[in-house]
């Protein structure tokens, strides 16, 4: 095979590697694409009338009830890490504690800060709850993991 063949082969197959390496990308990406969350032909709903009916107390404690539910120190490990994990102490209902984070109750926080009923989790309860392999009720409320040891 003479160098111009060897050449006019390599290029191709160099074209048809780079339209693979292009389609499996875009084909990739498509599925990790973020939606938009309105099609361009309907208008935006204005959120200011959504924020003027705030969730009922009743409805947010029952939302926050089902996203409520066990979880162990291996799950609770990453979350710790990260700094997010607020103890919730056996005096205070933990439903009552995120649902002051979700209304962004700020007098009701600072009282359960305050009064200790609410602090974030320390390297010493880490090592307590590592050593003991302890189970929690636990409900998120971004960024904040609440837990109250079972």
């Amino acid at each position: 095979m003479d160098k111009t063949a060897w050449l006019v082969i390599s290029g191709i197959g160099l074209f048809l590697v780079g339209q693979f390496a292009l389609l499996y990308h875009t084909r990739g990406m498509q599925g990790r694409m973020r939606r938009p969350r309105t099609p361009p032909h309907e208008p935006r709903q204005d959120r200011s009338a959504m924020s003027e009916t705030p969730e009922s107390s009743e409805d947010l404690r029952n939302r926050l009830r089902q996203e409520t539910g066990p979880i162990g120190w291996e799950e609770l490990q990453r979350h710790f890490a990260r700094g997010a994990v607020l103890r919730v102490d056996a005096s205070l209902d933990l439903l009552d504690a995120a649902e002051a984070l979700v209304r962004d109750d700020r007098d009701a926080v600072a009282a359960y800060l305050e009064a200790g009923r609410l602090l974030r989790a320390t390297t010493e309860h880490a090592r307590d709850w590592a050593a003991r392999q302890a189970r929690f009720e636990a409900v998120v409320v971004a960024p904040w993991v609440l837990v109250r040891e079972h």
